[in-house]
């Protein structure tokens, strides 16, 4: 198996990924089991971990410039 420079950088925990994302970590537990949130890593059987690059591709998605357009990302 080949892993590149992003699959093996430092990874997050469940608190600082709520930390960099000013949630709870109750929040990102929520959002993964309603498949809301950021992508994760399962590490073990109960290990759950964060990338970076994730994280800011969450919020990157997450930006509006007006209640009309994220009225309608929430429609569609």
């Amino acid at each position: 198996m080949n892993f590149n420079e992003v699959d093996i950088m430092p990874l997050m925990t469940t608190a600082e990924a709520a930390a960099c994302l000013t949630v709870s970590p109750k929040t990102l537990a929520y959002w993964r089991a309603t498949g809301d949130g950021p992508v994760f890593v399962r590490v073990g059987a109960r290990g759950i971990r964060y990338r970076r690059p994730d994280l800011a591709s969450y919020v990157q998605q997450r930006q509006f410039r007006n209640n009309f357009n994220h009225q309608q990302a929430q429609q569609g």
